[in-house]
């Protein structure tokens, strides 16, 4: 085949390519989501009695009791949140949790060991470094992160006034074990020395919080810290069908949810530790206008087993490749018999239709 065909016949060997990536992604879409819902199916892993003597396989189902750093917390962002057609400015929540021990008496506090605070403003760079942290064979660090979810502006620029919503107490937490983000080409470097994040680094992060290495989720078992994105494990509803506001509750600007309301959310406090829950009039507005009843905004099991690139839209995309690839391929087969006969493609077509030549 010469230069010139190889060249015409290009554009449809590209999208014929395209066609068989968007096969097999929805081949390893549908194994994600066998994979995901065959977690969920499981008994979730109690990691006040298995934490650093057992492996977490990733969006594992897990459940602990401790108690909230809220002191430590981190602030992944920005994450910009629709509800009702507005748009609200945000950021995800990252939150220490101390673990009770097994025994029932409390942990000793993690060490805050990390060479930059991202709480003080008195820190210093040039700092001695850090001592080699613990490796996660242990049990002596007994700390998880803890994913609690979206939160408004508000909440990162003064904490103390979302102190209804911070437990105070022993709570309990459900969710599931999540990894590290796999950064695209052009997101942006995490800055731990300034407290800025823009994707989730489990073990940056567990650093920042002064946790030493973190337990990584592929299950190498290596570590006992782990990052769990706090999640309602027994509303299995949700994982069928997510209910949306229809018109006339978005003209009326309200849901069924969206009357304020306390003393709810899976860290729920299991000794009454929960602060006071009133809030000012502007908070109570927000969360209204957020359409919810507790902060922070968590993630359903429905959210978890749905994807934004769904497998019909994988089978609709490659569909629509090959299809490309097909009329790519007979426009370049027409041409080059036409430079081969000396007639043009659509001569025939002309001829059919009685046109002069």
């Amino acid at each position: 085949m010469s230069l010139r065909s190889t060249m015409l016949f290009a554009p449809s060997a590209f999208a014929a390519s395209l066609g068989v990536w968007q096969v097999q992604r929805l081949s390893g879409k549908r194994d994600e989501i066998a994979y995901r819902e065959s977690l969920l199916g499981g008994e979730p892993l109690d990691l006040n009695e298995k934490l650093g003597s057992a492996c977490f396989k990733k969006h594992a189902p897990v459940t602990c009791r401790g108690r909230f750093l809220h002191d430590r917390s981190i602030y992944v962002g920005p994450r910009v949140r629709s509800e009702l057609g507005q748009t609200f400015q945000g950021c995800m929540l990252v939150t220490p949790l101390e673990l009770d021990s097994p025994e029932g008496t409390p942990a000793e506090p993690a060490p805050r060991r990390r060479r930059f605070s991202l709480f003080s403003t008195t820190a210093k760079a040039g700092s001695a470094p850090e001592p080699e942290p613990e490796r996660c064979g242990s049990r002596g660090n007994r700390t998880v992160l803890v994913l609690r979810g979206w939160i408004p502006q508000k909440w990162k620029d003064d904490p103390s006034r979302f102190d209804f919503e911070r437990p105070s107490g022993l709570v309990q937490v459900e969710g599931l074990v999540k990894p590290s983000d796999k950064p695209g080409f052009f997101a942006p470097q995490n800055l731990p020395e300034i407290g800025q994040w823009f994707y989730y680094d489990v073990p940056a992060m567990a650093r920042a919080c002064g946790l030493g290495e973190p337990a990584a989720a592929s299950g190498s078992g290596e570590d006992d810290v782990v990052l769990i994105e706090e999640v309602v494990l027994g509303q299995s509803s949700e994982t069928k069908r997510v209910k949306l506001s229809t018109a006339m509750d978005v003209l009326a600007f309200r849901t069924d949810r969206n009357l304020w309301r306390g003393g709810e959310g899976p860290a729920a406090s299991a000794e009454g530790g929960v602060a006071d829950r009133r809030a000012d009039a502007d908070i109570v507005t927000i969360m209204n206008k957020l359409n919810t009843s507790t902060l922070p905004i968590r993630r359903t099991l429905g959210d978890f087993l749905r994807f934004n690139v769904t497998p019909q839209d994988h089978i609709n995309y490659a569909l629509t490749w090959f299809t490309l690839s097909l009329c790519t391929a007979l426009m370049a087969y027409a041409r080059l018999r036409s430079s081969q006969t000396g007639r043009n493609w659509w001569y025939f077509t002309k001829r059919r239709k009685g046109l002069p030549s």
